[in-house]
């Protein structure tokens, strides 16, 4: 879907439901322009045509469990090969197949956190362009229209506390995706907990102290950063 054809869409999609919201009187059946979504292409972000074909499924009329069957011959690229990692039962339910999506192109808090934070721009790009996706960024990490003050404040503070951890335990604390300050601070004690302590060295001149063999992630403590 090429510029001009999402403009010509949003038009048609904003028109179709002010009419709604206004009450004017809507056609028979549902808008022939509305029938076929146009096939992903390499230039579309998963996420924002997920928007527009959700969009097109309200005011086309379409019954919700016919949504993912509409959706999966338009889907290219990594939105294809969430798609095809699902079962057959898992693919025909559109959340599932939606969230499926999502996480494989990191359109997720976390995702979009990563983005934020390590997103490189050629100098080719414009100015505004590289201010509109980190903001963009930033606003699927944060989410405050549905987020209080504080909450923001402990986001960035969980995010910051991890980035304090030494890589083992921090990568596992990840992989927990703790919502909270105070379970991130719980994950980390865990696995402070459950690290072998090293034996201590014998009296033996030139003798060192053996220590067990931990899993690659647990290699490390909380003390410094890898």
């Amino acid at each position: 879907m090429d510029a001009t054809q999402f403009a010509a869409m949003m038009d048609l999609l904003r028109q179709t439901l002010t009419a709604a919201v206004q009450g004017a009187a809507r056609p028979a059946g549902p808008d022939p322009r509305l029938q076929r979504p146009t096939k992903m292409t390499a230039d579309d972000r998963p996420e924002a045509y997920l928007e527009v074909f959700e969009a097109m499924a309200i005011s086309a009329g379409w019954d919700q469990a016919q949504w993912a069957t509409c959706l999966l011959p338009q889907l290219t690229g990594e939105a294809q090969a969430a798609a095809r990692a699902l079962s057959p039962e898992q693919m025909l339910d559109y959340p599932t197949l939606k969230a499926a999506i999502l996480n494989r192109v990191g359109a997720t808090p976390e995702g979009y956190r990563r983005k934020f934070r390590e997103a490189q721009f050629s100098a080719e790009e414009h100015p505004r362009t590289i201010a509109h996706r980190l903001k963009d960024y930033a606003l699927g990490w944060l989410n405050p229209d549905a987020t209080t003050k504080a909450r923001l404040v402990e986001v960035i503070v969980v995010e910051r506390f991890l980035e304090c951890l030494a890589p083992g335990p921090r990568l596992w604390v990840q992989r927990q995706a703790p919502a909270t300050l105070d379970r991130a601070v719980e994950l980390a004690e865990q696995y402070q907990a459950a690290e072998p302590t090293p034996a201590k060295p014998s009296g033996r001149s030139g003798a060192t102290g053996s220590f067990p063999q931990l899993a690659p992630e647990r290699a490390k403590g909380l003390g410094g950063r890898g």
